[in-house]
């Protein structure tokens, strides 16, 4: 079973897949798991190398959470996962064009319509959204960042909240943990002398 992160991260992929902005005739032309593309700034790994031909592009991950118990079990919690959708834009040689829908964008659904827009066809996907996932809350909106921006090339992170219910199966700790120490604590103890037993060689 793929963990929760997981789940939500592929569903998310999925439900902008599926969107208008995805398919056939439309504007965007990569959807998929981030994969650090944004973390270098110059060389092989600079974001526009790495994206090159891919773009208009969305790109999936999850970040920091904040965890909240869920009644007296400590087996079950609540986490508040950042879930981060990072929007990126090579639209032509005109840095406008690439956060504003240029004029030929307008009338042609195929070419990229800018950040701004992407953005907003995110929203109209993801906010609200709780794709059917068994303890998946609703994506909840927080923020919008400009990542990155260069002559050629705008990214913006888009932040949601995500509210995931997680319930661990109970495991008896004292079983699978303790048992274990106490023997090598028991052999540790048989292989100390007692101070308190005299030989017979020093009675004599």
């Amino acid at each position: 079973m793929i963990s929760q992160r997981q789940a939500l991260e592929d569903a998310v992929i999925h439900a902008l897949r599926q969107s208008n902005s995805y398919k056939d005739g439309s504007y965007l032309k990569y959807v998929g798991p981030y994969a650090g593309e944004m973390a270098g700034l110059e060389g092989a790994e600079d974001p526009r190398r790495v994206l090159q031909g891919q773009t208009p592009a969305i790109l999936v991950t999850t970040g920091n959470a904040e965890v909240e118990p869920y009644g007296n079990a400590a087996t079950r919690f609540i986490r508040n996962i950042t879930l981060v959708c990072y929007a990126i834009s090579q639209s032509g040689d005109v840095q406008e064009n690439r956060t504003r829908m240029s004029a030929p964008a307008k009338t042609n659904e195929r070419l990229d319509p800018g950040v701004y827009k992407i953005m907003e066809d995110m929203y109209a996907v993801l906010a609200g959204n709780d794709f059917g996932v068994s303890g998946v809350g609703r994506c909840v909106p927080q923020s919008e960042q400009r990542v990155y921006r260069s002559e050629d090339f705008e990214a913006w992170s888009v932040e949601f909240s995500v509210r995931i219910d997680s319930n661990l199966n109970p495991r008896d700790f004292g079983d699978c943990l303790l048992t274990g120490a106490s023997v090598e604590i028991n052999e540790q103890v048989l292989e100390v002398e007692n101070p308190m037993v005299i030989s017979d060689t020093e009675l004599e």
